[in-house]
């Protein structure tokens, strides 16, 4: 018996990066000025991603889920809309167990 790769990767259902990153800063006690001293960047800037839904450049964006231990690629179709780019690329969205 062979197995076929699927024709679409398999990615995590698709969340709001804003809201994600404000419950999980919460839950694990940073403050907004806390994260953003941590990226180095001003609070006004900070607070764009987390109350606006910017996603942040590739370095800040992966600092912020490592730090808040969130998955990337959950935000993936997000990131792709924000910068106007065809999200049909991804598939049917699945959700993993």
């Amino acid at each position: 018996m062979t197995f076929r790769a699927p024709k679409y990767p398999i990615l995590p259902r698709q969340r709001s990066l804003d809201l994600d990153v404000h419950a999980k800063r919460s839950k694990r006690g940073f403050s907004q000025e806390r994260m953003a001293e941590y990226l180095d960047i001003s609070i006004g800037e900070y607070k764009l991603i987390e109350s606006y839904g910017h996603i942040p450049k590739t370095g800040y964006f992966l600092l912020i889920c490592w730090k808040l231990r969130l998955n990337p690629l959950c935000y993936l179709k997000q990131a792709l809309q924000q910068e106007d780019r065809d999200v049909s690329v991804l598939g049917e969205e699945a959700e993993t167990a």
